[in-house]
């Protein structure tokens, strides 16, 4: 069965419906977001150039009813519906939980509803809470909650080219790979990037949009370099806390880099790939990204 959840910034869950106390009655808002097009009129062009868009923030309203068992048990529900939606929580997350398993979410703040009213004459046998609960995304994507990795790893073995010399010495060699990452998602996403060194001069690349991102930097073996491409975000430090975006090379694509849905690539498929040099068996690269959706 379908479930919809409320989960606070601190955990806390409030279920909408269980199909026996807590009904979610309607819900509005989850398809496609708010959109502002952007145009450009020039003399003697009829009508306007399309230039793009814009998603806004998404509005999404819920129409919610709880049914108590007492009168005691209907002001312990509306303590519990104030107590864990309420506006000085912060931001917390709407979740989608389809019938196949799969989460739908969304990150959200209260915007209003909840008054909670009442009629001035109080039916003591009417022991129910119906109301309108509207949230605001102002990130209007949908996510996949599960956190997915692709992590690259030097060849397990050193080709040997015959006739061999013993002794034979194995030194540090280059990583070179690339894999067809299948991405489901209907947006892009930004993924983050890990690397573990050693590794000189490690870049990684979508080879299928035509971007990368090479640092003109070594990688010390046990050293970690964070690449954090999230909207509003960009940066690129290491473990130490060493602020490591000066290394980055000219010809990067740090703000555009990212992992692509169809049609902007055919079936969803990145082929993502990798390089450096002075590796070593602990050498890692690790990408991760959340699949993303604009509605459900």
């Amino acid at each position: 069965m379908e479930y919809n959840q409320y989960i606070t910034s601190d955990g806390q869950v409030y279920n909408f419906d269980n199909q026996s106390d807590k009904f979610l009655v309607s819900i509005t808002g989850n398809g496609l977001p708010p959109v502002q097009h952007f145009t450009q009129n020039t003399p003697y062009l009829h009508g306007s150039m399309y230039l793009g868009y814009k998603l806004q923030p998404r509005v999404v309203r819920v129409v919610h009813q709880a049914i108590a068992g007492e009168r005691s048990d209907f002001w312990d529900l509306r303590s519990t519906l104030l107590n864990t939606i309420r506006f000085n929580r912060g931001a917390g997350i709407l979740r989608k939980i389809l019938d196949d398993g799969s989460k739908r979410d969304l990150n959200v703040y209260i915007n209003s509803g909840l008054t909670l009213d009442e009629a001035e004459i109080i039916n003591k046998s009417c022991w129910h809470i119906r109301d309108v609960i509207e949230f605001i995304a102002y990130d209007p994507l949908f996510f996949d909650p599960v956190n997915n990795a692709l992590t690259f790893t030097p060849l397990d073995s050193t080709d040997l080219t015959f006739p061999i010399t013993f002794p034979i010495t194995f030194g540090k060699s280059n990583l070179t790979k690339s894999v067809e990452l299948v991405y489901n998602g209907t947006w892009l996403s930004y993924p983050k990037i890990t690397i573990l060194g050693p590794i000189d001069s490690p870049s990684i690349s979508n080879d299928t949009i035509n971007e990368s991102i090479s640092l003109n930097y070594n990688v010390s073996a046990g050293e970690e370099v964070y690449i954090d491409l999230s909207h509003g975000v960009k940066s690129v430090i290491n473990n130490s806390g060493t602020n490591l975006i000066g290394t980055v090379s000219a010809d990067s694509d740090l703000g555009t880099f990212r992992i692509e849905c169809e049609p902007e690539v055919p079936s969803g498929v990145n082929v993502i790939s990798v390089n450096g040099g002075g590796v070593s068996s602990a050498t890692r690269i690790k990408l991760e990204y959340y699949t993303k959706y604009i509605g459900i």
